[in-house]
């Protein structure tokens, strides 16, 4: 279970939400919202250590329900878990980190309509208003504010992806189950506080420290655009919660 957790867990970020910008660069003309560095490093760095954490999950409370897996049927990656990893929490992060992507440039006097089918955007006379220089500085930027924002994504993600049973529905024996086990909730508290802190560390590293600026283009984030990212990761909790509360919900019935 722990392994289609991860893959669950690693999908969204790591490949669905990394090709999409390339099909938008590529087909519709629009600047590379995620570079290749931002790319192999949400792959090989942050989501590390959020994999990490979901590996030594411990099992589901209703493990001993459920019979030995067929090696033959299901498989780890199935239809269903790549459904569920791409087409539901792949897609709500790729919307979220395009809306702080738009949001930027919109804040930078570049509308969305501006930046579909700009096939001339890197022209070196400049492009709507702005300098060759200033777009490549805003490029940079804006891409790392998409990247920001995947990083915080997948931390709802992290906390949505290690159990199957919605929080809402056995929230009750888990917190009998701490405190009656009170190195169990340490334990917890020590794996989640440790992924949370680097993926957040690792994404601090990259976006603003002036050496990855000049030599893998990267660029500093203001504030708001991590505290807009928050509010999305939230989100993105909030309805895998909901999917799982109702599925829940059906199959008792």
């Amino acid at each position: 279970m722990n392994l289609q957790k991860l893959i669950s867990y690693l999908l969204p970020a790591g490949n669905f939400s990394e090709l999409i910008p390339v099909i938008a660069n590529v087909f519709f003309g629009m600047p590379l919202p995620l570079s290749t560095f931002l790319m192999i490093t949400i792959c090989v760095c942050t989501d590390l250590f959020g994999s990490l954490v979901i590996i030594y999950e411990e099992p589901e409370a209703d493990i001993m329900e459920h019979g030995p897996r067929n090696s033959h049927t299901d498989y780890l990656l199935s239809f269903r878990v790549l459904i569920h990893a791409c087409l539901f929490i792949g897609v709500l992060e790729t919307i979220s980190a395009f809306t702080m992507y738009f949001l930027f440039w919109s804040h930078n006097g570049l509308s969305p309509d501006q930046l579909i089918f700009a096939w001339d955007f890197s022209n070196s006379n400049g492009y709507a208003g702005h300098t060759a220089d200033e777009l490549i500085d805003l490029t940079n930027q804006s891409q790392s504010v998409f990247f920001v924002t995947l990083v915080v994504c997948q931390l709802g993600n992290l906390l949505s992806a290690r159990k199957y049973t919605p929080y809402s529905i056995d929230m009750g024996s888990r917190l009998k189950k701490f405190w009656n086990n009170p190195k169990q909730f340490k334990r917890f508290a020590k794996f989640y506080s440790f992924a949370f802190l680097a993926e957040i560390f690792w994404a601090l590293i990259f976006t603003e420290i002036p050496f990855f600026h000049y030599y893998l283009s990267t660029a500093h984030v203001p504030f708001q655009y991590w505290l807009s990212a928050v509010g999305f990761s939230c989100a993105i909790f909030a309805c895998e919660e909901l999917r799982k509360l109702v599925i829940y919900s059906t199959t008792k019935k």
